[in-house]
């Protein structure tokens, strides 16, 4: 073999060894690369996954929340319908007792019925509004029939050795009044059951209750003097 073809294997096997040593390089970038990819993958469907699970969290915790909701809706309106029922009862109860005190007042002559339906009014036994009105225009259309003759006009009250006091409470009430109106309304019944004398107010007071609804009702407790 001559110097120049010794030359020319040296030179060949010299680029083989490179394009080796390149494709191994290269082999190992891509294996690595490839590599890298996998991990990140793997990285992107580990947060998919952590994501997922957030959401049946939530979607869970949003069902519990408004199952909950619901829960506490349907027992507060049960509270409300078995309070209104309760309340329509005792109203429909007073209705009916203060039916019964009317037909009982009114059973005998006129003259007795006009006195039991003033003092059902004044004790307010008779609450309910439009009773009372139809009650007390009854009770002034008997007054004005039968008007007092004139000897029991001008005969004056039987002297009294001293005065007397006389305690008068209103019943519960709605809000809206006072001491002085209540009073005032009640000192016109202790006249009329002692006409003649001199009535005057001498103290007065009130009570206040409220039910679990936070619903305020009054009694005013009245004293007057008659003399």
């Amino acid at each position: 073999m001559t110097h120049d073809e010794q030359a020319h294997e040296t030179v060949a096997s010299a680029d083989q060894q490179f394009e080796r040593a390149k494709w191994l390089k290269d082999c190992d970038f891509r294996e690595r690369d490839f590599e890298l990819r996998t991990r990140e993958v793997s990285v992107k469907e580990g947060e998919l996954e952590v994501k997922r699970s957030e959401q049946r969290r939530g979607v869970v915790t949003n069902s519990f929340t408004l199952a909950l909701v619901a829960a506490t809706v349907a027992a507060l309106a049960n509270v409300f319908v078995a309070f209104h029922n309760g309340d329509e009862q005792r109203i429909l109860e007073q209705s009916q007792a203060e039916h019964a005190r009317v037909v009982s007042a009114i059973a005998g002559d006129a003259k007795t019925a006009t006195d039991k339906l003033r003092f059902l009014l004044e004790t307010h036994l008779i609450a309910d509004e439009t009773t009372r009105k139809y009650i007390s225009s009854y009770i002034d259309n008997q007054e004005i029939k039968n008007p007092p003759n004139a000897a029991t006009a001008t005969t004056p009250p039987p002297p009294t050795s001293a005065a007397r006091r006389v305690a008068v409470d209103s019943g519960w009430l709605d809000g809206g009044h006072n001491q002085s109106e209540v009073c005032g309304s009640l000192m016109n019944s202790v006249k009329a059951q002692y006409p003649g004398s001199e009535v005057k107010l001498v103290s007065s007071s009130e009570d206040s209750r409220k039910d679990f609804l936070g619903h305020v009702t009054y009694n005013y407790h009245c004293v007057f003097e008659v003399e």
